[in-house]
């Protein structure tokens, strides 16, 4: 196999304004996510009222009610991890660059600088 390096070659004016401008919109993204952290909030308060009502049907309440209560709760945990994933996940990616880098075809294109994990 060939060990040869490619030369680094220096970006043109525009590719820099290109490469700011979109790395730079990325704050156009910041309303929600703290639109999802807001969101985040809510699904812990009404994961809080549900596991006082689940409180009040404990004794009270029939098997099927505590079953459905239990299931309730599991849902909102599943969507509030989902959101957190989200957030983690969007901040994340937008706190990275895009550098220029040859594709497999031989073409130029943007890729990410960083591993998707």
């Amino acid at each position: 196999m060939d060990d040869a390096r490619v030369p680094a070659r220096r970006a043109s004016r525009a590719e820099r304004l290109i490469e700011r401008t979109i790395f730079g919109s990325r704050w156009l993204l910041a309303p929600f996510y703290l639109g999802l952290i807001l969101g985040l909030a809510a699904l812990l308060a009404k994961f809080a009222l549900r596991v006082v009502d689940l409180g009040g049907h404990v004794l009270s309440g029939g098997g099927n009610e505590i079953t459905i209560g239990i299931l309730s709760l599991i849902d909102l945990s599943l969507m509030a991890n989902l959101v957190l994933m989200v957030i983690s996940r969007g901040t994340r990616a937008s706190s990275r660059g895009l550098t220029w880098a040859k594709a497999g075809s031989g073409s130029i294109g943007w890729a990410r600088s960083a591993s998707a994990t």
